[in-house]
């Protein structure tokens, strides 16, 4: 099981921390610089996190969505493919064009 990431928008700024260390917490102005500062800043260990989000600023919905941490980058699954890597049309099969058949993009 991947280890959890929280974010939420608190005043002013996003905060994101691990579920199991919520006093450890870094800022940002998006999501996305909040979770990369925790994960540059904590020297994280690379692989699959879970991200739980604040959809929207009021707080009414949680976007659950995973991510890997490959320093320096900081991934998600290609949403285009589904994280296949590849696009299967009607009579062609081929690389997905978004991810280069990589499987992810950057988050």
């Amino acid at each position: 099981m991947a280890e959890e990431i929280i974010c939420r928008f608190v005043g002013d700024q996003w905060l994101a921390h691990f579920e199991r260390k919520p006093q450890v917490a870094f800022g940002g102005d998006m999501p996305v610089r909040a979770v990369r500062r925790l994960l540059e800043g904590t020297d994280a260990a690379p692989g699959a996190y879970t991200l739980l989000c604040d959809r929207d600023l009021s707080g009414s919905g949680i976007l659950s969505r995973d991510i890997t941490w490959d320093p320096p980058e900081l991934l998600r699954p290609c949403p285009d493919c589904g994280g296949r890597g590849r696009y299967t049309g009607l009579h062609d099969v081929e690389s997905c064009r978004t991810c280069g058949g990589r499987k992810v993009v950057p988050a």
